[in-house]
């Protein structure tokens, strides 16, 4: 049922930018559990840096699982356990106490207030990876923002996203592009709190 929700006709797309974004939004706040692998990229010329790594995000509600190769964060939604796997090393605190970033509330990672921006449709003939997208550029009216733009890509027969980059006024940007997503992924709260149990000698850290 959740999968036809979404499956929006494609005779909505014949529109500007902010309605694509207004149906967008409604449809990623409407998907109780989603996982998703990705690719993720920062890059900065400045700094003659361009990094990626691979990660995997599972998500319901508030709560998150965000697995890297070397760490995996477990989010309840009130408490958050971040765990180095090279070390066997786990440190907890409360969403509270993590720093500002796009992955500091994984869950809210495509959502965004869209009142709070203006909107360019770069394209609507855009193909990605085989994949008709609609291209949608954002520009932050607060100029205090860290970034100077948003480029949001969303598949045009689902309106589910195929990636988004941040544009930031340091010169460093933010790519997180979507190789598989799954809106009928069914967790349960244990999947999202991190069990000492299965990771025998661990190191507890408490930062509470």
């Amino acid at each position: 049922m959740l999968l036809a929700a979404v499956l929006l006709p494609a005779l909505l797309f014949a529109q500007n930018a902010k309605d694509v974004v207004e149906k967008f939004m409604a449809q990623m706040k409407n998907l109780k559990t989603v996982s998703m692998d990705f690719e993720y990229r920062y890059e900065n010329a400045t700094e003659k840096t361009d990094s990626r790594q691979q990660g995997r995000l599972l998500i319901m509600g508030k709560m998150y699982r965000l697995d890297w190769e070397a760490s995996a964060i477990y989010c309840n939604g009130q408490l958050r356990w971040t765990y180095l796997k090279e070390v066997n090393e786990v440190t907890v605190n409360t969403p509270s106490m993590v720093e500002d970033g796009i992955f500091a509330d994984p869950s809210l990672l495509f959502s965004f207030d869209e009142k709070d921006y203006r909107h360019k449709l770069r394209s609507e003939q855009a193909i990605v990876e085989g994949k008709a997208v609609l291209w949608i550029d954002l520009f932050p009216k607060d100029k205090k923002a860290d970034y100077t733009s948003i480029s949001l890509q969303v598949e045009k027969s689902t309106l589910l996203p195929v990636s988004i980059a941040y544009y930031g006024k340091n010169g460093g940007n933010v790519t997180v592009k979507i190789q598989k997503i799954d809106a009928a992924v069914k967790p349960t709260p244990a999947d999202f709190t991190f069990n000492a149990k299965n990771y025998p000698n661990v190191e507890v850290v408490d930062m509470r």
